[in-house]
């Protein structure tokens, strides 16, 4: 139990190359399907953000690709 959800089961998926000017990055997904078990996040660091609020959020180019492109159901 961690960050208030069980793992219920997880699928790795392809990952992304992405590069900006002065570095590459390789994101390697896990997309999770989790069962929520406490609706307070105790810890301070995280956010769960809604999907349908991911278009408007503060996220660099890459995350945002991932969570859109991402199917949400299995």
């Amino acid at each position: 139990l961690r960050h208030g959800c069980r793992l219920l089961c997880s699928q790795q998926l392809p990952a992304i190359d992405h590069t900006f000017s002065h570095f590459r990055l390789r994101i390697e997904i896990l997309r999770c399907d989790v069962e929520v078990l406490a609706h307070g996040v105790s810890e301070d660091v995280l956010e769960w953000l809604p999907v349908a609020d991911v278009a408007a959020a503060a996220l660099s180019a890459p995350i945002k690709r991932l969570l859109l492109a991402t199917p949400l159901a299995a």
